[in-house]
């Protein structure tokens, strides 16, 4: 039976590149394929169908896996098309060949467990706005990252994530710039370097849907280029083998001279994005630098993410009186001293474990009455003075016989939301504050669930009203359950 005129119309030849993001069967020998591919630059949507004939096809579908690159020619029926993105359409394919299987995209029979594949759907994929940079990143801080720089994540890929930075017009002194700007690992900000492990910049007009469509933007750019040297970074790591193979010998730098020019080859949900003859941003190690805990970083992160945006450092440096609540073993109270240069610092807590480091600024152990306080207030030295006691004695010795005014106040005790904001606020109901005073507080998840911390979280920092400049910031310092809030009493 001859074919209709309306059904010829609706038949449109078409040749693609696509990649396969699911697959599923009809009856026993009906395929149908979710694919994407790019065309014109943008990420576009299609369904490929095929009956089961292995004597027509250049691959037997059976073994078409989810993730594998294909060349498929047929006819597309456009009464499926839909006119808006994803504008997915239906190809029913005369040919299909596996042009990169999955399994190759690392030479590894396990690479289908240590990456991901995704249609990458909630991707600005579009001309007017590609991402300027690629964060590889920690996994444990990918939430984060995404905060700070006010970015978008990448599906997981093994241990690593990745974070999508986008070109912000409006925000000339975004974060992300200033990273990008880095000229030394010692520009980049310290409370990035345990967090990110490498920046993939991106300045190609478009990502490209295969790594053999990767390999050849870079082969037309070295000829354009020259003979000029230069070095080659992927991820996977294990392509950078793949891609130096494939290029030409004497173009290849053998170091890691900041000379060269880079290349940059990023895999990332499910396409390849290239930053080419770019600068390279080495991001360092984390610091093995030796203080009293962890907390130390947590002080020392709201210096520069905080009082540092705000142009206020300089308020607080010099200061006469800081609480530490919840000292032990004293990271805070060691910040106060090192980094703002406070002149006398109280480390409370009932446990009597300080780290020897405080030492160092004359740790001494007061106790309560006797006018203990006043005497500490009016000493020159020590620096830092331990008191083994809980939070509402200790405040208590600085309101009687006479208010020592507390220019920084900082809580990082291990208890509910409740008594963390109490204790804060008897400090400012007292008079505690001598304005400006900087106020920190650290509220942990001793919840049953995240969504109860975060609700609790949400209703502390309403009850924090008498606080000016207050924000919740998720600090890198921080782990997964707890966040810290930081403001000023003016």
């Amino acid at each position: 039976m001859a074919a209709s005129p309306i059904a010829k119309e609706a038949e449109v030849p078409m040749e693609a590149t696509v990649r396969v993001i699911n697959r599923r069967m009809q009856g026993e020998s009906l395929y149908f394929f979710d694919c994407y591919r790019m065309h014109n630059g943008e990420c576009e949507m299609l369904g490929v169908m095929a009956h089961n004939n292995q004597e027509r096809f250049d691959t037997d579908i059976r073994h078409v896996k989810v993730g594998d690159v294909l060349r498929v020619s047929g006819v597309v029926d456009t009464k499926f098309t839909q006119p808006k993105p994803p504008r997915k359409f239906l190809l029913r394919v005369s040919n299909i060949k596996v042009v990169e299987p999955w399994r190759n995209m690392t030479d590894s029979e396990d690479a289908s467990k240590k990456f991901t594949w995704r249609m990458p759907t909630d991707l600005k994929t579009s001309s007017k706005c590609r991402p300027v940079a690629l964060l590889q990143c920690v996994s444990a801080v990918n939430d984060r990252l995404c905060s700070y720089f006010d970015s978008t994540a990448a599906t997981e890929n093994s241990k690593a994530r990745f974070i999508f930075i986008y070109d912000t017009p409006e925000a000339p002194n975004a974060p992300w710039r200033q990273l990008i700007a880095c000229k030394t690992p010692a520009d980049t900000p310290h409370f990035l370097h345990g967090a990110l492990q490498k920046v993939f910049p991106v300045n190609q007009s478009a990502p490209v849907l295969s790594f053999a469509d990767a390999v050849q933007v870079l082969k037309a750019h070295i000829v354009q280029q020259g003979t000029r040297q230069f070095n080659i970074i992927t991820y996977p790591k294990a392509l950078e083998a793949r891609v130096r193979s494939a290029l030409p010998m004497d173009t290849l730098a053998t170091g890691t001279d900041d000379t060269y020019e880079n290349h940059y080859l990023c895999y990332a949900d499910g396409l390849f994005w290239l930053g080419l003859s770019e600068r390279r941003v080495i991001i360092p190690s984390p610091l093995m630098k030796v203080v009293p805990s962890g907390a130390y970083w947590k002080l020392n992160e709201i210096i520069e993410r905080y009082l540092g945006v705000m142009g206020r450092v300089e308020a607080y440096t010099g200061r006469d009186w800081a609480i530490d609540v919840g000292a032990s073993p004293g990271g805070w109270s060691y910040s106060c001293a090192k980094d703002l240069g406070t002149k006398k610092v109280l480390a409370v807590d009932p446990a009597a474990t300080m780290s020897p480091m405080l030492k160092e600024y004359g740790l001494q152990d007061v106790g309560l009455g006797d006018g203990n306080m006043l005497k500490a207030y009016a000493s020159e030295n020590p620096k830092i003075f331990q008191l083994q006691a809980r939070g509402e004695p200790a405040l208590q010795e600085l309101v009687i016989p006479s208010k020592l005014p507390i220019a920084i106040y900082v809580c990082d005790m291990n208890v509910p939301h409740a008594h963390t904001v109490d204790l804060a606020r008897s400090v400012y109901d007292s008079g505690l504050f001598e304005r400006p005073a900087l106020v920190v507080l650290t509220f942990k998840n001793t919840l049953r669930s995240k969504p109860q911390f975060a609700e609790i979280t949400s209703a502390s920092v309403e009850s924090l009203s008498w606080l000016s400049n207050i924000r919740e910031i998720h600090l890198f310092a921080n782990t997964q359950l707890e966040t810290t809030i930081v403001g000023e009493v003016l």
